[in-house]
Formats: C-alpha cells, sequence, structure tokens
C-alpha cells in the first residue's frame, strides 16, 4: 500500500555482565577493589573464552580462543567501598555452560586506605547453584561479598535487567578461602 509501517526490533546483550558487589562489615572501614579475576578452577575442563564470535543469523555465541584466566585491573579506577550499601565492579564475560562447583574462581585483590597495610588475595569457587546452570548471554549476575578479616559471600541474583537499582541485601553468609 506503500506506508511506512513500524518494525519491531528486539535486541539483547551478547555476553553475560557479572557486577560483584563489596562493602564491609564494620563502619568506618574503607577497602578500594584493585583487581578481580575470573579463572578455571583447578581440575576443570570447562573453557574459559578470551573471544568468541556472535552469529547473527542464529543469536549464537561461538568458541573464539580460550585461557586460563581473565583479569580485570580496576587500579586507575575508583571503586572505593565502606560499611553500608555494596559498591558494584563490573565485569564482562563470554556465556558459559556449567558444568561443575568450582569451574570457575572469583579472585579479588583489594588496596587498603593504610598503604604498609598488605590485603591477601581472596577467592570465591563459583556453585552452580549461584548461577543456575551457567552464565547466559543478556544475563546480569549481582554477587555480593562482604569484608571483615575474611571475605563472607552474600549470595547472588540473576536478572535479565542491565540497568536500574541493584537487588536486596539479603545475607546467605559462605567463606571464601584466602590464596
Amino acid at each position: 500500500d506503500g506506508t511506512a509501517k513500524p518494525v519491531v526490533l528486539t535486541f539483547r546483550h551478547a555476553l553475560s555482565l557479572l557486577k560483584i558487589g563489596f562493602r564491609c562489615k564494620y563502619e568506618g572501614s574503607k577497602m578500594s577493589v584493585s583487581s578481580i579475576s575470573l579463572r578455571r578452577g583447578d581440575g576443570s575442563s570447562a573453557p574459559l573464552w578470551t573471544s568468541a564470535y556472535f552469529n547473527a543469523v542464529n543469536g549464537t555465541v561461538v568458541e573464539g580462543s580460550s585461557s586460563e584466566v581473565l583479569s580485570y585491573d580496576y587500579s586507575g579506577e575508583s571503586y572505593d567501598f565502606g560499611s553500608g550499601e555494596y559498591e558494584y565492579v563490573p565485569m564482562l564475560i563470554c556465556p558459559y555452560d556449567y558444568q561443575a562447583d568450582g569451574d570457575y574462581v572469583l579472585e579479588f585483590r583489594f588496596n587498603s586506605v593504610d598503604p604498609d597495610e598488605e590485603i591477601p588475595t581472596l577467592s570465591y569457587p563459583i556453585q552452580t547453584e549461584d548461577i543456575q546452570g551457567g552464565f547466559e548471554a543478556g544475563k546480569v549476575y549481582h554477587f555480593k561479598f562482604t569484608l571483615d578479616n575474611y571475605i563472607q559471600f552474600d549470595g547472588v541474583n540473576v536478572s535479565d535487567t542491565w540497568e536500574g537499582g541493584e537487588d536486596n541485601n539479603e545475607e546467605n553468609p559462605q567463606t571464601a578461602t584466602e590464596v
């Protein structure tokens, strides 16, 4: 009929977004994230992609090259946190099917406000129940941690929304190990 008609296009993110939330347990404490790594767990055969290709025809992500570890350096950023609300640090990754507990491990390095204080690298082996079977394209995974003399895992919330406020701050403590 020659008239223009609107076309509805639906887009979604091809990557997964990890938002790693930190807070200090005690009021007056302050820390800063210097780096976060996602590495393959000991004995894991699960791939950790450093590159991938998006197939626009069928909407799948095709494996590119892989590595043992993906590291993000945040030392030039301002990801300072204290007590109270979580401070979230973003990390984009390729989607992964999750095969077993501990296939992937999150590792954290922090800077202290006190330059003489050395803070160890802390790690958390991701559990299958944390991420509901895998890191899916277009999903956001809010990991929440509280720092004390150790790191306390406060739970994961998974959503389809990349924008907006953070989920609740319910506590579900599990202790990660120092490296």
